[in-house]
C-alpha cells in the first residue's frame, strides 16, 4: 500500500511539473515594455558606456552633412563621454529632451565640461538622439572667447603703435611702462603727435 501511495505521489508530482512546464512554454513571461523615457535613458547610458556605435544612436533621417558633422565629434575611438541626466525626460509627441551634465574628452586636446540639453526624436517605435549638439561649446562662450581674442589683438596693436611713435619721437623714456596701461594712452598719444 505504501508503494502505491509513493507511486501516486510521484505521478502527481510529475504531472504537476509537466503542466507547469507546458504552461510556461505556452505563456512565456512578458518583458515590461520600455516607455519612451526608459528608451531615452537607455540611449544616454549607451552613449556614455560605448555600448553601441554613435551612428546607430543618431537620428537616421538626418541629412548626410548633418550626420557627418554630428558624428565627427565622436570619431575618435578613445573618447571619454559621461552624460548625467539632471532632470526628468520631457516628451512632447515624437520629440523628447532632458538636461544633462556633459563631461567629454577626446584625448586630442578637446574637452568639454558643461550643462546642456540632449534632444531626442522617435522614428517609428524607436528613439534616437536628434543630434549631438550637447557636445558643442555654448554660444555665449564662443562669443566671449571671440571678443576676448579681439580685445587682446587690439590691446597689443595699440601698445606696439605707441611704442613705435614714442620711439621715433625719442619720447619713450619712462613712458615705456605707461604704454601697458590704457589709462595713460590719451596722454601718450598727445605726446607722440
Amino acid at each position: 500500500m505504501i508503494q502505491f501511495q509513493q507511486r501516486k505521489s510521484a505521478m502527481n508530482l510529475m504531472v504537476m511539473v509537466g503542466v507547469l512546464t507546458m504552461a510556461t512554454s505556452l505563456f512565456p513571461p512578458t518583458a515590461r515594455a520600455q516607455t519612451g523615457a526608459d528608451q531615452v535613458r537607455t540611449l544616454i547610458a549607451g552613449l556614455s558606456d560605448h555600448a553601441e556605435a554613435p551612428a546607430r544612436m543618431l537620428d537616421p533621417s538626418l541629412p548626410a552633412t548633418e550626420r557627418k558633422s554630428n558624428l565627427h565629434r565622436l570619431s575618435t575611438p578613445n573618447y571619454d563621454l559621461s552624460l548625467i541626466p539632471k532632470g526628468k525626460v520631457v516628451i512632447h509627441g515624437d520629440t523628447a529632451s532632458v538636461p544633462v551634465r556633459v563631461h567629454f574628452n577626446d584625448h586630442e586636446g578637446n574637452t568639454l565640461d558643461t550643462t546642456a540639453t540632449a534632444h531626442f526624436v522617435r522614428r517609428g517605435d524607436t528613439w534616437y538622439f536628434a543630434n549631438f549638439d550637447f557636445l558643442k561649446w555654448p554660444g555665449f562662450l564662443v562669443a566671449v572667447l571671440a571678443v576676448g581674442i579681439l580685445l587682446g589683438i587690439a590691446y597689443a596693436a595699440i601698445v606696439l603703435m605707441l611704442w613705435r611713435k614714442l620711439s621715433r619721437g625719442r619720447r619713450l623714456g619712462l613712458n615705456w611702462v605707461k604704454i601697458f596701461f590704457p589709462i595713460f594712452w590719451p596722454a601718450l598719444f598727445r605726446q607722440a603727435q
